[in-house]
């Protein structure tokens, strides 16, 4: 996968086996960066360009995180695919009886319960399998136990439920150590889920990182 911009001297590689982390140190250029691909994956018009397989992607096929600690995998593109595989679970031929004897069933308690207002109120006898699963109103809930944990159960899920290609985090490192960093990227590797580090400071680098640097002069300091 590449992702593309006019002030970029190459264009960075996202390859499995390796992450990739770009340094800026012009706190204005970093900025703006950050802007644009926000701005682009909102469907607004940039200068950023992301390929795979040399098919042009749009950015809304990105995932940026800016803030790991507020991240949010119940966004309407995770629930609306969730929804849709769970409707056509209720209606296999698995579920299918089991799901309308439910739906019956619900329709005649709330009948019942209807009756103490008013006689002539009616419920309606429309339910299905959109109305069951409204009304248990699935959500996912990521791990608590760590910000690593946390961060890799949203990957799996909207990596699974969503049409994202690749997630962009900036300044990851800051919160992370060099343990869980490696922890995430065997993770990342394993599950071939594609990811940009987007840092201000130069961290240690980790051997299975390559690094490009972007200096406070806006000059572009190549891979190692």
């Amino acid at each position: 996968m590449i992702l593309a911009h006019p002030t970029f001297d190459r264009m960075r590689s996202i390859n499995e086996g390796k992450i990739e982390v770009l340094v800026v140190e012009n706190k204005n250029m970093f900025s703006k960066y950050i802007a644009e691909i926000n701005s682009q994956i909102q469907g607004n018009e940039g200068h950023f360009k992301l390929y795979k397989n040399n098919e042009e992607l749009p950015l809304s096929f990105v995932d940026l995180i800016i803030n790991p600690f507020d991240i949010n995998p119940n966004c309407k593109s995770v629930l609306s695919t969730v929804y849709s595989k769970l409707k056509t679970i209720l209606l296999d031929e698995n579920h299918y009886q089991s799901t309308n004897v439910i739906l019956q069933s619900v329709e005649n308690y709330m009948s019942e319960c209807a009756e103490y207002l008013d006689s002539y109120l009616m419920i309606s006898e429309g339910s299905n399998s959109s109305s069951l699963v409204k009304l248990v109103d699935p959500k996912f809930i990521l791990s608590k136990d760590s910000l690593l944990e946390c961060i890799c159960d949203y990957l799996r899920i909207v990596k699974q439920y969503t049409q994202t290609e690749l997630f962009i985090f900036v300044n990851l490192k800051t919160f992370l150590n060099r343990e869980d960093l490696r922890l995430l990227y065997d993770f990342l590797f394993m599950n071939k889920i594609p990811v940009l580090l987007l840092e201000n400071c130069i961290h240690e680098p980790i051997e299975c990182e390559t690094l490009c640097i972007i200096d406070s002069d806006l000059c572009e300091i190549g891979n190692y």
